[in-house]
C-alpha cells in the first residue's frame, strides 16, 4: 500500500514538474521572439513585460510543491521502516537463543561469515551451528553459499537492510 502512495507522488511530482518545464519554455519562446516588437496580443505582450516575474513565481511553486510532495513521500517511508522494524523485532521473538547469537554475529561482520567461525560461537559447535544453520535458512533468514571447502553464511536480502546494528535494538 505504501509503495503504491509513493508511486504515486513519484508520478505527481514528475506530471508537475513536467508540465511547469513547457509552461518555462513557451515564456521564454514568446518572449525571445517578442522582445523587439509590441503585440496586438494582449496577453502575449503582458507575458514579455512579465516574463522575469512569471518565471521566478514559476520557480517558487516548483520548490513549494517539491517540498511538500518530499514531505509526504519521506513520511510514508518512515512509517514503511518503522513498520518493518516492528515486524522485525516480533520476529525475533520466536527466534532461538542460538539463531539470535548467529544473527547478531552476522550483523558485527556485516551481515556475512564462515560457518566454521559461526561454530566457535559460544555455546555453538559445528554441528549444532550447521543444524541451526540450516533451520535459519528454512526459515529464510540466512544463504547459504559454498565455495570450495568454505560455507558462507550471509543474512537474507529481504532483512538485510533492516538489521543495523544502530537501528534496531532487540531484546535477546
Amino acid at each position: 500500500m505504501e509503495k503504491n502512495k509513493i508511486n504515486l507522488y513519484k508520478r505527481i511530482s514528475l506530471t508537475f514538474i513536467t508540465i511547469l518545464v513547457i509552461v518555462v519554455l513557451i515564456v521564454s519562446f514568446v518572449t525571445y521572439m517578442h522582445q523587439d516588437r509590441t503585440s496586438a496580443d494582449p496577453l502575449i505582450h503582458w507575458t514579455v513585460q512579465h516574463h522575469f516575474g512569471i518565471t521566478i513565481a514559476l520557480i517558487l511553486i516548483a520548490l513549494i510543491l517539491g517540498y511538500f510532495l518530499s514531505h509526504l513521500t519521506y513520511n510514508e517511508l518512515r512509517k514503511t521502516r518503522s513498520e518493518s522494524k516492528k515486524i522485525l523485532n516480533v520476529l525475533f521473538r520466536f527466534l532461538q537463543k542460538e539463531e539470535k547469537e548467529i544473527i547478531d554475529y552476522l550483523i558485527k561482520n556485516k551481515g556475512e561469515a564462515n560457518q566454521a567461525d559461526i561454530a566457535r560461537l559460544p555455546n555453538l559447535n559445528r554441528v549444532k551451528a550447521f543444524r541451526v544453520l540450516q533451520k535459519m535458512q528454512g526459515k529464510n533468514l540466512v544463504s547459504i553459499t559454498a565455495h570450495g571447502k568454505i560455507r558462507k553464511v550471509g543474512i537474507s536480502k529481504e532483512i538485510t537492510p533492516l538489521l543495523q546494528e544502530e537501528e534496531i535494538g532487540y531484546s535477546k
